[in-house]
């Protein structure tokens, strides 16, 4: 049997480090061939949830709130000095892997548009300013 395994080995020992922990990722969830329908749910989940904020069906969480909800975890942590859920390392499934090789893919492109600060992005976007931040 003349098996391609040999080339691909020796091909993934020239990727670096950051190549080889998204391969590896990929090989562990298995069937890299439905990627392409990953990113069309994705997309359409991105567009379903930019929908959802602009037509007002949810709202947004004021930094306030997730600030105090922050500070009970911590307060609770100290108390009970212990990390109060329990820790679980679980594979990421085909849509993290997807989002992995993309923001890569982004931070390796020229053409990728940065943005400063979050106002920025919301223009680009053309997402109005929150009205119910504080």
């Amino acid at each position: 049997m003349d098996s391609a395994l040999p080339h691909y080995i020796e091909t993934g020992k020239t990727l670096d480090q950051d190549e080889r922990e998204v391969a590896a990722l990929a090989l562990q969830e298995g069937e890299a061939n439905g990627l392409s329908d990953v990113r069309e749910a994705w997309q359409s989940e991105i567009q379903h949830r930019v929908d959802e904020i602009l037509n007002g069906n949810v709202r947004l969480v004021p930094g306030g709130t997730t600030l105090a909800a922050i500070n009970a975890f911590l307060k609770q942590a100290v108390r009970e000095r212990r990390i109060p859920f329990e820790i679980t390392a679980a594979s990421p499934n085909a849509a993290t892997i997807e989002a992995i090789l993309q923001g890569k893919a982004m931070l390796n492109d020229p053409n990728t548009e940065v943005f400063q600060d979050a106002a920025s992005l919301r223009k680009a976007l053309d997402v109005r300013e929150d009205r119910h931040a504080r």
